[in-house]
């Protein structure tokens, strides 16, 4: 497992965390992009990279049957407690890393919501083996991020596609410098490895 960097291990406090995870002058809320997600009917869904939970609640709202696993540092899912409280807490299940914990379940859904580009390239990629190798065969991936990551390897969206096929229009001539894109994936059907 990659040593993620000392400054996310650290956070102990919520509001620090909070700017950290979104550093923007929107308040800090669930990603409105959620809202369109094919999520209803999901059993299992996975909150790649939760964070403090910021997501949690919109899933709790459009999957209300659903089993959700979040996925982050402990010191995040402690966090997570403090923002979300002990009501909301005790209904997710809470997995920390290293990755190899994703492959206890199988998974309808997978969110990954400005995650994915602050693992390196090796550990990246052991995640998107799991992922595709744990969702269902209907499942889906939605990836949120940007072109660039936190360290030096070619762009998450390049990686993404040599394991999952882009649902929604992914535009990788427009992912450059700091734009976001919202990109719904489903499993690329070659060399697929059995449940």
């Amino acid at each position: 497992m990659v040593d993620l960097s000392n400054e996310w291990r650290n956070l102990r406090n919520l509001e620090v965390a909070k700017r950290k995870i979104l550093d923007s002058n929107q308040p800090f809320a669930p990603s409105p992009q959620l809202e369109g997600l094919p999520l209803r009917g999901c059993k299992t869904i996975l909150d790649f990279g939760c964070g403090v939970g910021r997501n949690i609640p919109s899933l709790l709202r459009l999957a209300p049957d659903a089993r959700i696993i979040g996925y982050d540092l402990p010191n995040l899912v402690e966090l997570a407690n403090v923002y979300l409280g002990p009501e909301v807490f005790k209904k997710i299940e809470w997995l920390n890393p290293p990755p190899t914990a994703l492959r206890i379940h199988t998974y309808d859904f997978v969110v990954a919501d400005i995650s994915f580009q602050h693992l390196d390239e090796s550990e990246l990629r052991l995640v998107l083996t799991i992922l595709k190798d744990r969702l269902q065969p209907n499942g889906k991936l939605w990836v949120a991020g940007r072109w660039w990551s936190d360290y030096k390897h070619k762009s998450v969206w390049e990686m993404v596609l040599d394991y999952f096929d882009p649902v929604t229009p992914l535009k990788l001539d427009e992912a450059v410098g700091d734009n976001h894109q919202q990109v719904l994936f489903r499993p690329n059907p070659m060399n697929m490895q059995s449940k």
